[in-house]
Parts: structure tokens; C-alpha cells; sequence
């Protein structure tokens, strides 16, 4: 506190004190300051990751829709961005623009499983939401393909055919 008030024209303080939240993993404490340190210019690109991140996991859909925008104004060769804006159309139900924006994130992680792994299973269920069954099992038999120990395709799987009550 005292530093934010010695300091509140300076983003600085609000990311410090938001990073420290955010790494004894106290998103819902770290948000604010992460927010507040979002208003000012020419902040990192990292304290717009964690800030997309945090609204994410807390499901601020609309707001991660508008921050994530924001970044990627800034930052357009990011690609997080785009996973959580496409994150956030689908939440909000505009599965037409969050595939747009998965497809640019998929074309962007070419290298990465597990990042690839993650959108594959995002894009299944915006075909999902589309009514589109054979793209959502092509996308699911994509994601099933990556083999790497945190690929949780297999179990997201299954937990649609049981919440449709298909076996």
C-alpha cells in the first residue's frame, strides 16, 4: 500500500503487488492490481499474460474478451491472446469468432504439443457449439494424436460422450 500510494502514477507498484499475489496463486487478489497496472501505457507484454491469464481461470469472460483484444492490438504476434480470446467467444457463445481466433493460435504453435493439444480440445468444442460433428471429431482425433504426459484430450473426450450420456 504504502508504495502504490507514494507511487499510484507508475504502473510498477500495482504489478509487484499483483505478481505476488499471482505467485502464491491468490488470482482473485492479484486481478485489481493487474487491472489497475493495465490502464497505464507501455506496460510488459508479460503483465498482460498474467492478467489474461487470471481473468481465465476466475471466468471473467467478457473482460478477457476485452483485454484480450486490447493485447492484441499491442502485441499481435502473441499468441496467447488468442487462445484466450477465442476462449472467451466461445464462454460467450460466438463460436464463429472464437474459431477464427483458434485457428490463428493453432497456425502460431506449430512447435508446441501441448499448447496445440489445449486448442485442438478448445476447437472440438467450438465445433461442438456449432453443431459441426465431423469437425469436432476430426479436432478431437487431433488432440488425441499429441502424445505428451499433460495431454488431457482423452479425458475431456470422455467427459463429453458422458455428459451426452453416449458410452
Amino acid at each position: 500500500d504504502i508504495l502504490i500510494n507514494k507511487y499510484s502514477q507508475n504502473p510498477k507498484p500495482y504489478v509487484l503487488t499483483a505478481d505476488i499475489y499471482f505467485n502464491a496463486n491468490r488470482l482473485s487478489e492479484a486481478l485489481p492490481f493487474y487491472l489497475k497496472a493495465s490502464t497505464f501505457n507501455q506496460i510488459p507484454y508479460q503483465v498482460w499474460d498474467h492478467l489474461l491469464y487470471v481473468l481465465s481461470h476466475q471466468n471473467h469472460w467478457k473482460s478477457l474478451e476485452e483485454n484480450a483484444s486490447k493485447v492484441l492490438d499491442i502485441y499481435p504476434n502473441q499468441s496467447y491472446p488468442y487462445f484466450t480470446l477465442a476462449e472467451s467467444l466461445y464462454k460467450l457463445n460466438r463460436g464463429e469468432e472464437a474459431l477464427k481466433n483458434i485457428q490463428q493460435y493453432l497456425l502460431m504453435q506449430r512447435k508446441s504439443e501441448t499448447a496445440r493439444a489445449a486448442a485442438y480440445i478448445l476447437q472440438a468444442k467450438i465445433y461442438r457449439q456449432l453443431n459441426n460433428d465431423e469437425a469436432e471429431n476430426a479436432s478431437w482425433a487431433e488432440a488425441m494424436k499429441i502424445n505428451t504426459p499433460s495431454n488431457p484430450a482423452m479425458i475431456e473426450n470422455t467427459l463429453v460422450k458422458i455428459t451426452d450420456g453416449e458410452k
